[in-house]
């Protein structure tokens, strides 16, 4: 039976396949199942469909279209015909993302793509239950009839340009699908937006989740505010690094109280906003993206001489001439004018102040150490409000030595722990300060994993640069006299945590620690097992000592197999 030559095609028993991304939560993508008990089924399907392809390179002249409709009862048995229109009724997902679809796509000619989409486009469809359109437009595989597929069943669009030379009629096929009223889910990526397109967008008010991925032309903050209007809009992710933005950020008290009241009213169903881009888009957003539902916050921003140049100089500057003073939202606290040395500190004490009992989920990453002084201590001080958090993920923020998590430090000790319910708590390797300095701490110390214990119950993951223990913990002495000499009396006091499941740790700027032999790997995997009970891996960062988190690794993992096989019983 012949593959598919027109498309790869999911049917209403399709897998949904979900894969785990390096960095966080696991996203979904619709595919093809492998063989199965349906494979017989699938395969016959696949190959009536292709014969369909196979018909209409042949139509030539001969396909006959007429009042939006069109007619292959001219050119085959009629029960032929009506059988394909049946087979083709069921499928729901037209994919040429798919392997299947890229080896296939390659030889189907643009003749039979040309009726193939045109057969869609008719007044009766030849996929008239078709539920996801997913299109990547190659150099290989363009669509310029993409119009054609809009359909009243369509309720998830996935498009993506990797053509620089021709791009996708977008605008076109969006400004006809509305009609419809039925697309939820659309994702677009590398696709070049105009005005136009914003607005076009916009008009979609029953999309319930928004991406756009790395997309091109050029914005100002008009253009983006609109997607804010969309009434039922609660997943929205903003990837606008490649566009040029025009800023138009003007921090004035009477305008932001105003926006606030309208954000109220019009933007109570977003739930998630994800970010990346330059800080002064964000800045001029800030008043949309805080919502009552909001839950998840991601913020990428650029590098720290871009953050600088573009940044602080352009709209720090700003804040300082045109306002003396920086009004905090609800608790009407102004910050001085001096201690304002990085607007991002600005941003998120407006957030934190309207979000600090409903915000779950929290991610700031930076690609360079843009956080530094002043700005970082009282960014850490914000954080530690937000109550809720289940998941902190920060990249390019320093580890202040008033925060390190050392139990006998005064702050532990008169505060409560921030984020009681966090279960993602992720310190992204890579942040430590190789100049060290008054402030800042390349590591924190290896009691912060006591702490975790402790304060945190339901914690699954955690990462953080972490160094090694000291004094009582191990003794120099007794690791010259062999393996069997260790101080085991810390064992004796460990809190116990059996919900952390994952241990992603490195070591900065070691210099005799990790030169001991394997006996220091020995002690530390007893001590994690002791502590974590339910540990099932520990993932070095190959920079920061990955050579001996790697043995650490590999006998935690020993040491499960032996447990597992003293724990089954014997034949």
């Amino acid at each position: 039976m012949d593959v598919i030559e027109c498309a790869a095609i999911s049917f209403s028993d399709a897998e949904v396949i979900q894969g785990d991304g390096e960095d966080g939560p696991s996203s979904k993508e619709i595919g093809v199942p492998e063989l199965s008990p349906v494979a017989e089924e699938l395969n016959d399907l696949l190959g009536r469909i292709s014969s369909l392809c196979t018909l209409i390179e042949k139509l030539g002249k001969d396909f006959i279209v007429e009042n939006g409709q069109y007619d292959l009862t001219g050119n085959m048995d009629e029960s032929v015909s009506h059988e394909l229109q049946r087979y083709a009724a069921t499928v729901e997902v037209f994919d040429n993302t798919s392997d299947i679809s890229v080896t296939n796509m390659k030889t189907i000619s643009d003749g039979t793509l040309f009726y193939l989409v045109h057969m869609q486009g008719m007044m009766k469809p030849l996929f008239p239950n078709l539920h996801t359109l997913c299109l990547t437009q190659t150099t290989t595989s363009r669509f310029p009839h993409l119009v054609l597929f809009t359909s009243p069943s369509l309720a998830r669009v996935e498009l993506s340009d990797n053509d620089q030379t021709s791009n996708l009629p977008v605008v076109l096929f969006l400004q006809r699908q509305r009609r419809y009223h039925s697309v939820t889910e659309m994702i677009l990526h590398r696709i070049r937006l105009s005005s136009g397109a914003f607005k076009t967008i916009s008009t979609l008010h029953q999309l319930k989740h928004l991406e756009l991925r790395d997309v091109s032309g050029s914005s100002d903050a008009s253009d983006l505010k609109r997607l804010f209007d969309i009434p039922h809009l609660s997943y929205l992710d903003l990837g606008i690094q490649s566009m040029e933005y025009t800023p138009t950020f003007q921090p004035s008290k009477a305008a932001f109280s105003a926006a606030r009241k309208e954000d109220r009213r019009v933007h109570e169903s977003l739930e998630t906003f994800i970010f990346e881009g330059d800080l002064t888009a964000l800045l001029d957003l800030r008043d949309n993206i805080v919502s009552a539902r909001l839950k998840t916050l991601a913020i990428r921003l650029p590098g720290i001489a871009d953050f600088h140049r573009r940044t602080t100089i352009n709209v720090v500057e700003t804040v300082l001439k045109k306002k003396p003073g920086f009004i905090k939202m609800q608790e009407h606290q102004v910050i001085n004018t001096k201690t304002v040395t990085n607007p991002l500190w600005v941003l998120l004490t407006d957030i934190v102040s309207y979000l600090s009992g409903s915000l779950q989920s929290l991610a700031l990453l930076l690609h360079d150490r843009a956080i530094h002084g002043a700005s970082a201590k009282g960014i850490y001080y914000d954080l530690y409000r937000l109550r809720a958090l289940t998941s902190l993920h920060l990249k390019g923020f320093p580890l202040p030595k008033e925060f390190t998590w050392t139990p006998s430090r005064y702050y532990w000790r008169r505060s409560e722990p921030p984020w009681p319910k966090i279960r993602y708590l992720r310190f992204e390797l890579g942040l430590g300060s190789s100049s060290g300095g008054s402030f800042y701490d390349p590591n924190l110390p290896f009691e912060v994993l006591d702490y975790v214990a402790k304060s945190y119950p339901n914690i699954e993951f955690f990462e953080g640069p972490v160094g090694l223990p000291t004094f009582p913990m191990l003794h120099d002495d007794n690791l010259e006299e062999g393996i069997h000499h260790y101080d085991l009396d810390a064992f004796k006091s460990i809190k116990i945590n059996p919900s952390l499941t994952t241990l992603s740790i490195g070591t900065y700027n070691s210099k005799s620690r990790c030169e001991v032999d394997i006996r220091v790997a020995e002690y530390l995997t007893l001590y994690l097992q002791q502590m974590f009970p339910n540990l099932q891996k520990v993932i070095p960062h190959p920079l920061y000592e990955g050579k001996f988190w790697n043995r650490v690794e590999a006998l935690l993992q020993m040491h499960r197999k032996i447990r597992e096989m003293n724990q089954t019983p014997s034949q």
